[in-house]
């Protein structure tokens, strides 16, 4: 048997292992019970509803992530969600298969529209102190804001660092003119924005880079 026929048995052998070791994962990792654990910290944690469409699932390559389409958060009874997403990606270790806890490393939304109004809504019927201690990679692709109906923020795509109770705090201190309120989220992160709608003012092509808060 010649060297060539050799390395061209062992490829088709490791590629038939591989299929193989992902069909096995597909069939045994059971996604849905993840997806159940995120909806449950949802309600439990945060307080919000969380949904999709269709069926959850998995992605392993590169790394381990849960997939949800059509996603939507929402105060409960809300008629209008908080946050829709059209592709939700969660990041995960891979312990996950075996234990179904849920640590996640990092959130990729595709397509997200936040709603300013609930958003509102919700951290002001939540004490200071009652957002839980989040904090994962955050990237984020064509995000849109929304405020009294109408868009705010255009093509905002993000890359950086999520901290919920820090970005709660600064969110409130902006909302009530506090003095010290910093303009920007006191998270590291790059970003960029294809245009800001305000007060009869349009901002356009704006570029956002901060890093950790001293």
């Amino acid at each position: 048997m010649t060297l060539r026929r050799v390395l061209r048995y062992g490829l088709i052998s490791l590629l038939v292992a591989v299929v193989a070791a992902v069909l096995l994962l597909r069939h045994y990792a059971q996604p849905e019970k993840i997806a159940a654990a995120l909806i449950a910290q949802t309600r439990d944690r945060l307080g919000l509803e969380l949904s999709f469409a269709g069926d959850p699932r998995y992605a392993f390559w590169p790394k381990l992530r849960l997939e949800l389409d059509d996603a939507q958060l929402r105060v409960p009874g809300a008629k209008t969600p908080l946050l829709t997403v059209a592709h939700t990606g969660v990041t995960l270790p891979w312990s996950s298969l075996r234990t179904s806890t849920l640590a996640i490393e990092t959130l990729r939304l595709t397509e997200p529209a936040l709603d300013l109004d609930e958003t509102n809504a919700w951290l002001a019927a939540s004490p200071a102190g009652a957002v839980p201690d989040i904090r994962a990679g955050i990237v984020i692709a064509k995000g849109n804001i929304r405020r009294d109906g109408k868009p705010f923020v255009v093509g905002l795509s993000l890359d950086g660092e999520l901290d919920l109770p820090a970005l709660a705090a600064w969110w409130r201190a902006l909302a009530a003119h506090a003095n010290d309120a910093a303009p920007l989220p006191p998270l590291p992160m790059n970003a960029t924005i294809e245009r800001i709608d305000a007060g009869g003012a349009t901002l356009s092509g704006l570029v956002i880079e901060t890093e950790n808060p001293p």
